[in-house]
Parts: C-alpha cells; sequence; structure tokens
C-alpha cells in the first residue's frame, strides 16, 4: 500500500484551522451521528500524543486486524473524540462510510483505546495499547469497527477491525489522523449493539420461540419479509432514535420501505407476550 502525505486532487491548502480537539486531553464528546470537520494543516496540536518511538500505544503491528499497523504515521492533522458507552454490547462504529452523508475521500488512520482519567498521560508515556487500530489500505468505502461479514456498501474489509465488547458506563477515545490533509467532513454511524446514544433501542434478548431468522431484507422487492407468523408486533427506528415505523402484524407479510432513506435502521419485533429481539437492516 502506498500512501502520500497530501492528495491534491481532494484537498485545499490554507493556514492552521481553529480545531480545538488537536490533542488528547482537548478530546470532545461525540455521539451517533456527529459530523466533524477536517483540516490540512493543523499539525499535532500542543502535545505530540504519539511520540517515536512508540510501540505499545501507537504499535506498528496491528495487534487485532489483518491490516498493515496501527497509526504508522504517529498523528497526522489529528482529531481526538470521546465515546459514553449507554449499555453493554458490541462496539461498533462506521466513520466516512457511504451510509453516511460524507463519504471517505482519503486516508483516516485511527486508533482507539479505553477512556480514563490517567488514559492521556498513559498514551502519551507509551503505557497503554489500543484496543483497535488501522492503517487504512484504501480511500472509499469508510473505515471503523464492524464486523467484516457486515461491511456497509463498498467497504473495504482492510479499512474495518472487529466489533469490541464494551460495557454500560465504559468511554472510549479516539484518535483520528486526517492523513490526506483534506478540508472535508467526517461523520460517525454507531452500528453496534452497545448505544453511544441512549435515545436508541440496539438491543433486546431474543425470545427462544423464534427459531429461525425472523425478518429478511429483500433488496430486489425493496420490502422486509415477515417470516416468523408468531410475530405480533414490529417496530421501526433510526440511528437518531427516531421511531418511523409501528405496525400490529396480524396477517402482514411484508413492510414496504419504498418511503424510507437508504441507510441503517433498528427493527424490533415481538412474539405474543414474550420479550422481542432487534435486527439491524440496511436499506439499499
Amino acid at each position: 500500500m502506498i500512501k502520500y502525505l497530501f492528495i491534491f486532487l481532494f484537498s485545499i491548502q490554507f493556514g492552521n484551522a481553529q480545531v480545538t480537539n488537536l490533542d488528547c486531553v482537548t478530546a470532545i464528546l461525540a455521539n451517533n451521528g456527529y459530523t466533524t470537520h477536517l483540516f490540512p494543516n493543523t499539525g499535532n496540536g500542543n502535545i505530540n500524543d504519539l511520540q517515536t518511538p512508540n510501540t505499545i500505544s501507537n504499535p506498528q503491528i496491528n495487534p487485532i486486524g489483518t491490516n498493515a499497523g496501527c497509526m504508522l504515521a504517529n498523528e497526522s492533522d489529528p482529531q481526538w473524540f470521546i465515546f459514553k458507552i449507554c449499555n453493554s454490547g458490541n462496539f461498533e462504529l462506521l466513520m466516512g462510510s457511504d451510509l453516511g452523508s460524507y463519504p471517505q475521500m482519503g486516508f483516516s488512520d485511527w486508533s482507539i483505546w479505553k477512556y480514563t482519567a490517567s488514559t492521556c498521560s498513559k498514551i502519551f508515556n507509551n503505557q497503554l495499547g489500543p484496543l483497535r487500530c488501522n492503517w487504512n489500505s484504501s480511500i472509499i468505502g469508510g473505515t471503523g469497527i464492524c464486523d467484516t461479514l457486515n461491511l456497509p456498501p463498498n467497504g473495504v474489509k482492510y479499512n474495518y477491525e472487529p466489533p469490541l465488547h464494551v460495557n454500560a458506563g465504559d468511554s472510549l477515545i479516539l484518535c483520528f489522523s486526517n492523513y490526506s490533509g483534506l478540508n472535508y467532513f467526517v461523520d460517525f454511524l454507531s452500528t453496534g449493539t452497545a448505544s453511544i446514544n441512549c435515545s436508541v433501542i440496539t438491543s433486546l434478548p431474543k425470545t427462544t420461540l423464534l427459531a429461525q431468522k425472523a425478518v429478511l431484507y429483500n433488496t430486489s422487492t425493496n420490502k422486509i419479509d415477515v417470516l416468523d407468523k408468531d410475530i405480533k408486533i414490529i417496530t421501526i427506528h433510526d440511528v437518531q432514535g427516531k421511531e418511523i415505523y409501528k405496525n400490529k402484524m396480524s396477517g402482514v407479510d411484508f413492510i414496504d420501505c419504498s418511503n424510507f432513506n437508504k441507510g441503517l435502521y433498528f427493527l424490533t419485533y415481538y412474539s405474543g407476550n414474550e420479550t422481542g429481539a432487534t435486527e439491524k437492516i440496511i436499506i439499499q
């Protein structure tokens, strides 16, 4: 993989932008759907958080994934973000994916660590390894933490790392590098069962009565087929937690998605008096 420090086709060069979260200690809180403005030529802030050599906090060999490594160029026009975990489950995060408003246009390397009051000091002193990290292999399809069997449209598997199990009350800190020196935007979409926006219902225990797959999105018909006839109620929320569909399913075999915007939704179904389950549905 060959990378160039500046991709002139996509970047507009101007002086240092007024970005406030260039350092670990000035990281800002981000939630689901957050959009950040990338700027070129911002340097690495007041603190070079990932100093060289940095074999633990920024290892040269990716400790989890299968791609080349972590942030091999260290900080490059970085921004730092904190995510607070609302409920236990798998943390998955899409950054610059085609499901968002601003698809990836350049290399955006990143690392993520568990966050506590001492995290920034430990990262600076090469004492805390990342939970996940990625040295991008592609400038299209987005990047982030996601099961490679369920990548977003045009996603390249070497730009994504495996889901991360987290507990309610945890916090994570992300260093996001603008390696290509873009003047652009990136949005964050939380797609796992561990929400970073507590208004979104993302996970319910599955009922033991539903042995088969209960619902299936059919791309050829643009409908959600209801496969399990025991389902009584279905609700659908978008990624912001807004309920866009609720219906008693007596005699209903499918849900027409022609009026839905393209993107990710959470479909929750209930069978009789049993607790329901939530499925992720990507409308294409």
